[in-house]
């Protein structure tokens, strides 16, 4: 069970002092830390990804959680693809012998504005069950609602809707937006990208709407 008072926040630690956890199932038995760090970089794309993002837009607010092991030395118990980043976005001569990976990180961390900083704020736990617990929380599904569940294909577009995002279901999402602002409930697996399929201008208009500056308007009472 997760028992939120065993968490406690540990501010200002530097990156180069977190130690990847080497039995976490993206790493598996991490000879070293250069080992773990290499296979957390074989999932190139997405990792890449990820560390572009960090070094344009910054950390994300979502806890890194980090444990001491035996010695006394902070783990990453969840996060540790960021900190990874991180690691390499301060230090890419951690990338070496990886000569591409290191012209990459090279080239990023010469054309982003800011210095990414080597220390971050994180949040630790010393009871091991209340972090598995966490991370199998965090990680392993919905859990019948208990984990993160996940948007269905109707809440993304009305989320793109509303931060003015346009993607393949922004009309149909428009309508459904209009017809809960007058009294009519949606669920939220409603089958959107049916209803997209349906759409186009003419059948928008025998609904009674037109599209004016990409808005729904209703033409009819």
């Amino acid at each position: 069970m997760v028992a939120r008072s065993k968490f406690y926040e540990v501010s200002d630690v530097n990156v180069h002092e977190l130690l990847l956890d080497s039995f976490n199932p993206r790493i598996r038995h991490g000879i070293d830390q250069h080992d773990c760090t290499e296979r957390i970089v074989k999932d190139r794309d997405t990792f890449m990804s990820l560390l572009r993002d960090i070094a344009t837009n910054g950390l994300s607010p979502e806890h890194i959680l980090i444990a001491q092991n035996a010695d006394g030395k902070w783990v990453v118990r969840d996060g540790n693809r960021r900190v990874t980043a991180l690691k390499l976005l301060t230090r890419s001569e951690l990338c070496l012998p990886n000569e591409q990976l290191y012209s990459i990180v090279q080239r990023i961390t010469k054309e982003i504005p800011v210095k990414v900083s080597e220390t971050i704020n994180c949040l630790a736990c010393d009871d091991e069950p209340t972090i598995l617990d966490y991370l199998k929380r965090k990680h392993t599904g919905e859990n019948a609602g208990v984990g993160q569940v996940s948007w269905s294909a109707l809440l993304i577009a009305l989320f793109n809707a509303h931060v003015g995002v346009t993607d393949q279901n922004r009309r149909a999402a428009q309508l459904i937006l209009w017809a809960e602002e007058h009294g009519l409930s949606v669920p939220n697996d409603f089958p959107i990208t049916t209803l997209t399929r349906a759409l186009n201008s003419d059948s928008l208009k025998l609904l009674g709407f037109e599209i004016v500056n990409d808005q729904l308007v209703a033409i009819l009472s």
